[in-house]
């Protein structure tokens, strides 16, 4: 709502200088400016009538508590009551443009232990348009994680989380938020590339970020088709390589809103692939080390950024296993 004020008073501010502008061409009979400054200032003047009636009827919310981080409100969320609690339950959080199939290897072993999961699809993906993406917000993904997580301790004493890529950024701040028994990293996307970090500050942080949206509004992913298949991956993984930039910018700044130093967790396992090109694992173990964050690591030496493809992705979903079942 911060950010609509800001929105709000720099319409104002607009409308001024229009309502200055408008008095200037009159004066000096530009008639031609003066229609062009009278169509701006009437539509200005109904975006700041339209945004202030948005503000004014966000005043019915004062009586509730306010979830800045979540874009939320505490007790307006999903409920879930069941009368047989479940000991363990564990929340797999997919990454950035796939969806919960990546976990298949997973999940298939999960099902035969009789070990429940929760495998939510976070807002955006899975769907036939990136229209939710082309709007989309870090505090909706942080959302849906808390959320999920929530739900999934309804049903269970303790809720695990394993969280891949972007997931694993998601499951850092539900470990901020609520106490984690069980942490798992996998290909951890926690921090931003360096070759990235001057877009990233162009994006987010410069005046010229909405002129870069507006001229470049769709990115294109690197690396390789993420729908082919081969002799380990029969099955074609449902990923975009084509995203709005407005969700890469969320995701970037999902990565500046996580307050790593909260996190709290019994025990933590971290797994990463030595070719992986999308995360610089030689950044994000000082930072995982940083936050004081108490992890065992396994490292696949054939395996890239995707850990539940591959020849290795057998190993990893049997360590994953171990560390579950382990006491």
């Amino acid at each position: 709502m911060s950010e609509k004020k800001k929105k709000l008073t720099g319409l104002l501010i607009l409308e001024i200088i229009l309502i200055l502008l408008l008095l200037v061409t009159i004066q000096y009979e530009k008639y031609l400016l003066t229609a062009v400054v009278a169509f701006k200032l009437l539509f200005v003047s109904f975006r700041y009538y339209h945004l202030r009636r948005l503000l004014e009827s966000f005043s019915n919310f004062r009586n509730f508590k306010h979830q800045p981080d979540e874009g939320s409100f505490e007790g307006q969320a999903p409920e879930l009551f069941l009368n047989n609690k479940q000991k363990t339950g564990v929340l797999l959080l997919h990454g950035f443009s796939s969806t919960p199939r990546e976990f298949k290897p997973l999940t298939d072993q999960l099902r035969e232990k009789s070990i429940p999961y929760y495998a939510p699809i976070l807002t955006g993906f899975g769907l036939d348009d990136t229209h939710l993406l082309s709007v989309i917000r870090a505090q909706d993904w942080m959302r849906d994680a808390v959320n999920a997580f929530d739900l999934l301790s309804a049903d269970c004493d303790e809720v695990c989380i394993v969280g891949n890529s972007m997931g694993a950024l998601l499951a850092c701040h539900i470990a901020s938020k609520r106490f984690v028994p069980k942490l798992i990293l996998t290909a951890p996307y926690l921090l931003s590339k360096k070759k990235h970090e001057l877009g990233r500050k162009l994006l987010i942080g410069s005046p010229i970020g909405w002129l870069i949206r507006m001229f470049n509004p769709y990115v294109k992913k690197s690396g390789k088709s993420k729908a082919q298949t081969n002799l380990h991956d029969p099955e074609p993984r449902f990923v975009y390589d084509v995203v709005p930039v407005r969700s890469i910018e969320a995701m970037w700044r999902l990565q500046d809103r996580v307050q790593y130093e909260k996190v709290r967790a019994g025990d933590s396992l971290v797994i990463t692939g030595q070719n992986d090109n999308t995360v610089e694992n030689e950044r994000v173990f000082p930072l995982l080390d940083k936050i004081g964050l108490d992890y065992q690591k396994m490292e696949l030496p054939e395996t890239g950024h995707l850990i539940f493809r591959g020849p290795e992705a057998f190993n990893a979903v049997k360590k994953i296993l171990e560390f579950l079942e382990k006491e």
